[in-house]
């Protein structure tokens, strides 16, 4: 894997752990919701936080898998 790649995939990773403080701390509200839809690591959350609630992990995971290597 080069190691652009890899530098990507360490970032997306930090801005998913930073949503998922901001989302603790303000709670989860439609406007929240639209928020973290405007960023690739906000769109990785909201999959993993649907994918808990409705259990289509197969789906979530391919959306997940989407943004990560869009970036």
């Amino acid at each position: 894997m080069k190691t652009m790649t890899l530098l990507a995939l360490f970032v997306m990773l930090l801005g998913v752990i930073r949503q998922s403080l901001l989302l603790a701390r303000a709670g989860f509200s439609p406007a929240m919701q639209g928020q973290l839809a405007r960023t690739p690591s906000g769109r990785v959350l909201l999959h993993l936080v649907c994918a808990r609630r409705d259990h289509k992990f197969q789906w979530h995971g391919r959306g997940v898998v989407r943004e990560l290597f869009r970036a």
